[in-house]
């Protein structure tokens, strides 16, 4: 199994070929991609793959404590998630949850899921358990997991995109890393145990958490590399002393990676990109966002992106030693130096300095409600301690 077999370039071809035709053909076959097109496509590339792979049964040490990790990993998740609701309330199911509809969806996602995990299998064994070819089966399974087809309605707006690539890119790229360790250390039944709950629990049951893309890409994003400490944990215990090198060092670039998205994640959270978040500390901007919510801000660097700056916009900016979140309510331009009068919507009176352009940190772009309370809670307890 450790060498490359020439017959798993067609696999390769394939998936890769499909890849293109989504990218140039599938908005004109919107109705029938989904339901038949995509489904078809890979039960069509298991069989295959079934046909020009007799694979012998590969034994992985400690498979079922693996599986069961897991889906221990999986009930906990789920207990969480569903917990989450009592905080942000509970929505109806954007799936229809009559039979027919479920059956449906089952097929065009849960089965989906089951045949990319065989296929992830056949693809990992046959191309030699190589990292370059494991990061390459990677990228595969994570642009089939992309829909493509409306990722253009996200490109239009970097507001949109930022968030779509949060709550739903992040999570895709953390779960098909995970998936790819989980194949390599205890076959595709390992990754299925993953993978297949979070789908099912989208598609059956009736209400759902009121998550926004924020508390999604905490919930999705981070639960992988979770599931992926307590698994290497383990494998490592099992391994004996002259597998466990070459294994610590397949292991290492799986948790180089995840733990440098888990790194952007912190970047993104500590400010360091364009966009920051920033916890509401007080009520003067209610009923806009109220104390305990956190705003999503877009850094202002310099002049030219000071001018850009319109009536009415909410600002980030400094005073003191403080930050202050107040909207523009004038705007005066003396001889090239900007000056804004601001004022917060729930104060009866403008802010009483002006804001010099200097002092102007960003601008809010979004709101995300309660995801502050952490930051205002630690914030109060320093001031009392």
């Amino acid at each position: 199994m450790r060498n490359f077999d020439k017959k798993i370039i067609i696999i390769y071809t394939l998936i890769l070929t499909f890849i293109l035709f989504t990218c140039f053909f599938s908005k004109n076959i919107v109705s029938m991609y989904s339901i038949y097109i995509n489904p078809l496509f890979w039960l069509s590339l298991l069989l295959i793959s079934v046909i020009l792979f007799k694979d012998k049964k590969v034994r992985y040490k400690g498979i079922n404590d693996k599986i069961q990790i897991v889906v221990i990993g999986m009930l906990i998740y789920t207990l969480l998630y569903f917990l989450s609701g009592l905080v942000f309330d509970f929505a109806k199911n954007i799936y229809s949850t009559k039979i027919i509809n479920i059956l449906k969806n089952v097929w065009m996602f849960a089965v989906i899921v089951v045949f990319k995990e065989i296929i992830r299998e056949k693809l990992i064994n046959h191309s030699g358990k190589k990292i370059t070819f494991l990061i390459l089966i990677t990228l595969i399974m994570i642009v089939t997991d992309i829909e493509i087809i409306g990722l253009n309605y996200y490109l239009n707006s970097s507001e949109l995109f930022f968030k779509y690539f949060f709550s739903t890119i992040f999570p895709i790229i953390t779960s098909n890393i995970l998936a790819t360790y989980l194949v390599t250390v205890g076959g595709c039944k390992t990754s299925i145990a993953f993978r297949l709950p979070l789908v099912l629990i989208k598609i059956i049951v009736p209400i759902q958490p009121d998550l926004d893309w924020f508390f999604t890409a905490i919930f999705e994003g981070i639960l992988p590399i979770i599931i992926y400490f307590y698994v290497s944990k383990y494998h490592l215990n099992r391994t004996n002393r002259e597998s466990r090198r070459k294994e610590k060092k397949t292991m290492s670039y799986f948790r180089f990676i995840l733990i440098g998205l888990l790194i952007i994640f912190c970047f993104f959270v500590a400010g360091i990109f364009a966009y920051k978040p920033i916890a509401v500390m007080s009520g003067s901007m209610e009923p806009i966002f109220y104390r305990g919510d956190l705003v999503i801000v877009k850094s202002i660097k310099n002049k030219e992106d000071c001018k850009k700056l319109k009536l009415y916009d909410i600002i980030e900016y400094r005073l003191d030693d403080r930050v202050v979140l107040h909207r523009i309510i004038k705007i005066k331009n003396n001889e090239g130096k900007l000056t804004f009068i601001t004022k917060g919507d729930n104060n009866e009176i403008q802010d009483e300095l002006p804001v010099d352009e200097s002092q102007v940190l960003g601008k809010i772009e979004f709101i995300v409600k309660y995801a502050g309370y952490p930051s205002v809670l630690l914030n109060e307890y320093f001031q009392n301690n």
